[in-house]
């Protein structure tokens, strides 16, 4: 660590402003995105960053000096979360009488109604869906924490009709490719939203998009940030407030935000 240059935090975000928009993202298709990374994308990767090095010095002892970096200024939009109707919308692409309709049903309400990332939708084991005790476990993700979400009514009829086609160990992945036998990928999911978006019209749907609006829905519906934060498998609440001021002004507005099963808001009560 002796070795590493004062300014190398100041480098790194220098390196990043010339790095190309989404390169070797998974969810890249074709050309469509052009462009360098967003401000508030590189203050994201900044702050990873900051975190390993404090990690280093905290934790392992080590001697870490680097001077305190100049962050570019924050050019984040606001990310509308999906209405009612358009959830209903995404709902009625897919035939919830089939198997890969409801596959495609507990992929989006994994997101929406769990708050799961891409990643861990991906990871689930049939194992980790608790139905007995209404939750879903989430285990060794970002950060290696692990964390359990309250297992929505509707997700709940989805996964297990969907459980329904087949047998099933509990180590086995939860949601599979059309083959039956492989889980999917990010490949899958990226081909899926791009369908969704074009057949719907919810052009800004992707899905974090679905995980900004469970986070968002929430809030509004009364949840506190303690729970969200846990919810989400955040490490600090630098992310989780950004939600706050948001849910705020659609609670202001009585806006027909997506709602929440009532399972969320038990313990509020």
């Amino acid at each position: 660590m002796d070795s590493l240059a004062p300014d190398i935090v100041q480098s790194y975000i220098k390196h990043l402003r010339f790095k190309p928009k989404y390169e070797n993202h998974p969810f890249k298709i074709g050309d469509e995105k052009k462009g360098q990374l967003k401000n508030s994308t590189i203050r994201i990767y900044t702050r990873a960053v900051k975190v390993f090095f404090n990690y280093i010095r905290d934790d392992l002892d080590c001697e870490v000096t680097f001077k305190r970096p100049r962050l570019p200024t924050n050019d984040s939009r606001i990310q509308l979360p999906l209405y009612s109707h358009e959830v209903q919308a995404l709902d009625q692409v897919f035939l919830n009488s089939t198997e890969m309709g409801l596959r495609n049903l507990c992929i989006i309400h994994l997101m929406l109604d769990g708050g799961l990332r891409s990643e861990e939708v991906i990871g689930l084991k049939v194992k980790d869906i608790c139905f007995d005790k209404d939750y879903i476990l989430i285990e060794d993700s970002k950060n290696h924490k692990s964390r359990i979400v309250p297992l929505a009514w509707n997700l709940r009829i989805y996964l297990r009709s969907y459980l329904d086609y087949r047998d099933f160990k509990p180590m086995d992945a939860l949601i599979l490719k059309t083959n039956g036998s492989e889980a999917i990928n990010y490949n899958v999911l990226k081909q899926l939203f791009f369908r969704i978006r074009k057949w719907t019209g919810v052009e800004r749907l992707h899905p974090h998009l679905l995980r900004h609006t469970f986070a968002v829905s929430y809030l509004v519906g009364g949840g506190n940030l303690e729970f969200l934060r846990d919810m989400l498998g955040h490490s600090d609440y630098t992310t989780t407030r950004d939600y706050v001021k948001m849910a705020n002004q659609y609670r202001m507005m009585d806006a027909d935000v997506y709602k929440l099963d009532a399972i969320f808001f038990r313990q509020i009560k």
